[in-house]
Protein backbone atom coordinates (compact mmCIF):
# COMPACT_ATOMS: atom_id res chain seq x y z
CA UNK A 1 0.00 0.00 0.00
CA UNK A 2 2.62 2.37 0.82
CA UNK A 3 4.93 1.41 -2.16
CA UNK A 4 1.57 1.53 -4.13
CA UNK A 5 1.23 5.90 -2.86
CA UNK A 6 4.49 6.28 -3.39
CA UNK A 7 4.61 5.81 -7.26
CA UNK A 8 1.62 7.21 -7.61
CA UNK A 9 2.99 10.33 -6.03
CA UNK A 10 6.27 10.11 -8.16
CA UNK A 11 4.03 10.17 -11.12
CA UNK A 12 1.55 13.48 -9.90
CA UNK A 13 5.22 15.00 -9.44
CA UNK A 14 6.12 14.01 -13.19
CA UNK A 15 3.14 14.66 -14.60
CA UNK A 16 3.13 18.42 -12.58
CA UNK A 17 6.23 18.40 -13.71
CA UNK A 18 5.72 17.80 -17.40
CA UNK A 19 2.74 20.32 -17.67
CA UNK A 20 4.85 23.12 -16.42
CA UNK A 21 6.73 22.68 -19.32
CA UNK A 22 4.62 21.71 -22.39
CA UNK A 23 2.34 23.77 -23.96
CA UNK A 24 0.29 20.96 -25.47
CA UNK A 25 -0.35 19.44 -22.30
CA UNK A 26 -1.35 23.06 -20.63
CA UNK A 27 -3.92 23.19 -23.14
CA UNK A 28 -5.05 19.70 -23.52
CA UNK A 29 -5.74 19.88 -20.10
CA UNK A 30 -7.24 23.81 -19.68
CA UNK A 31 -9.81 22.52 -21.87
CA UNK A 32 -10.34 19.57 -20.15
CA UNK A 33 -14.34 20.07 -18.26
CA UNK A 34 -12.47 20.02 -14.69
CA UNK A 35 -11.60 23.67 -14.32
CA UNK A 36 -8.60 24.20 -13.14
CA UNK A 37 -6.06 21.17 -13.57
CA UNK A 38 -3.70 22.60 -10.85
CA UNK A 39 -6.01 22.51 -8.19
CA UNK A 40 -7.56 19.10 -9.33
CA UNK A 41 -4.02 17.34 -8.78
CA UNK A 42 -3.54 19.62 -5.75
CA UNK A 43 -7.00 17.83 -4.52
CA UNK A 44 -5.71 14.58 -5.77
CA UNK A 45 -2.31 14.69 -3.84
CA UNK A 46 -4.08 16.08 -1.12
CA UNK A 47 -6.61 13.24 -0.77
CA UNK A 48 -3.98 10.35 -1.43
CA UNK A 49 -1.74 11.90 1.80
CA UNK A 50 -5.18 11.41 3.58
CA UNK A 51 -5.58 8.03 2.65
CA UNK A 52 -2.28 7.13 3.25
CA UNK A 53 -2.22 8.56 6.58
CA UNK A 54 -5.83 6.95 7.98
CA UNK A 55 -4.33 3.45 6.49
CA UNK A 56 -1.04 3.95 8.73
CA UNK A 57 -2.96 5.01 12.00
CA UNK A 58 -5.24 2.23 11.32
CA UNK A 59 -2.84 -0.45 11.11
CA UNK A 60 -1.08 0.99 14.67
CA UNK A 61 -4.39 0.35 16.40
CA UNK A 62 -4.78 -2.63 14.69
CA UNK A 63 -1.46 -3.88 15.51
CA UNK A 64 -2.00 -2.37 19.18
CA UNK A 65 -4.84 -4.02 20.00
CA UNK A 66 -4.03 -7.44 18.82
CA UNK A 67 0.06 -7.54 19.02
CA UNK A 68 0.23 -11.66 18.78
CA UNK A 69 -1.57 -11.74 15.72
CA UNK A 70 0.47 -11.80 12.55
CA UNK A 71 -2.05 -10.10 9.98
CA UNK A 72 -3.67 -7.49 12.53
CA UNK A 73 -6.83 -8.97 12.39
CA UNK A 74 -8.24 -9.48 16.47
CA UNK A 75 -8.13 -13.86 17.21
CA UNK A 76 -10.51 -13.41 20.12
CA UNK A 77 -14.37 -14.12 19.18
CA UNK A 78 -14.27 -17.48 17.47
CA UNK A 79 -16.05 -20.54 18.35
CA UNK A 80 -14.69 -23.67 18.58
CA UNK A 81 -16.77 -26.52 17.19
CA UNK A 82 -18.85 -28.93 19.15
CA UNK A 83 -17.11 -32.26 20.18
CA UNK A 84 -20.20 -34.18 18.93
CA UNK A 85 -19.48 -33.25 14.84
CA UNK A 86 -21.07 -30.79 13.02
CA UNK A 87 -23.92 -29.00 13.74
CA UNK A 88 -26.94 -28.48 11.17
CA UNK A 89 -29.01 -25.87 13.09
CA UNK A 90 -31.63 -26.13 15.74
CA UNK A 91 -34.03 -28.11 13.63
CA UNK A 92 -31.52 -30.94 13.43
CA UNK A 93 -30.34 -31.19 16.94
CA UNK A 94 -31.69 -34.20 19.39
CA UNK A 95 -33.27 -33.54 22.75
CA UNK A 96 -32.45 -36.75 24.08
Amino acid sequence: MLLEALVISILILWIYQEYQSNVYLQAYLNNLPLGNSVITMGLICFFTLLIVTLYMRLSKTTRAADPGSLTGAPSGGRKKPRSGGPSYGAAFDRND
